[in-house]
């Protein structure tokens, strides 16, 4: 349909309305008199006319304006989780809202036990205590790995670059034959030597890194769950099974949404 026969059909549908219709308060006459229909909704009207081919609807929009101080005060409710209702809490929930999962273990917390919020955060903060207990060693090895893997990175630049660390190692771990003095001025001379013997174990961890990778993507392709994410489950069931009578997705859920960070 084109533009002019559009707007053919949207003024013979305005004139084919009531006077008193809303419809026609919602629509201005001209376009210059948007400034006196602005509103903060975008109400969006469908309409039927005699100038449209059989009845095709026509969308109407008023035009929005900025918000008012009204509004802005409005957005001063609400901001914290305590104060949000349950949908919102439930929305939030599901996405892996740390605050939203927590105020929505309060809250059935506090149904099932008939108590007041207050002493529903007790409860829960007796929960984050059981969750941290341990925690430290049993993220020990993955802290270990992390240092490990700090260590060796640096380490690899005096190894490659620095004449008196390569003169150790190599005396220590390789015994190759040592470059001429002349091939040896430079940090990148020395690293042309170095690479004899740098080169196969950085080449090889590279390539099992990459393998691992790769073996990791078919894990999850076929929905196993990597050794991290099974201590993250561990500590749903492990909550779940310490309080029985509250629901069972709600505590894992809040078990599980920190991930192995303690709370």
């Amino acid at each position: 349909m084109s533009r002019t026969a559009l707007l053919r059909g949207l003024h013979g549908a305005r004139h084919a309305l009531p006077a008193r219709s809303p419809v026609m308060g919602a629509l201005p006459s001209t376009w210059d008199e948007r400034a006196k229909h602005a509103s903060p909704a975008a109400n969006m009207t469908q309409l039927t006319g005699p100038g449209l081919a059989g009845s095709a609807l026509v969308s109407a929009r008023s035009f929005a304006s900025y918000p008012t101080a009204e509004t802005a005060a409005d957005m001063q409710l609400g901001n914290e989780f305590f104060e949000m209702d349950n949908e919102t809490i439930t929305l939030l929930a599901a996405q892996g809202d740390v605050g939203a999962t927590t105020e929505r273990l309060t809250r059935e917390i506090m149904a099932v036990d008939e108590v007041s919020w207050d002493e529903a955060t007790v409860k829960v903060d007796e929960m984050k205590s059981a969750l941290n207990a341990g925690l430290g060693m049993r993220t020990l090895p993955q802290k270990v790995f992390i240092g490990t893997l700090i260590v060796g990175g640096l380490a690899t630049f005096p190894l490659c670059f620095d004449l008196t660390t390569a003169k150790v190692f190599n005396d220590a771990c390789v015994t190759a034959d040592v470059a001429d003095p002349e091939d040896l001025e430079t940090w990148l001379e020395v690293g042309a030597w170095t690479w004899n013997w740098m080169e196969p174990p950085l080449g090889q961890l590279s390539f099992f890194i990459l393998c691992l990778d790769f073996a990791r993507a078919q894990l999850n392709n076929l929905g196993l769950k990597p050794y991290v994410e099974k201590m993250v489950a561990a500590r749903g069931s492990k909550l779940a099974s310490a309080y029985p009578k509250y629901h069972n997705k709600i505590l894992t859920d809040f078990a599980t949404c920190n991930g192995l960070k303690p709370f």
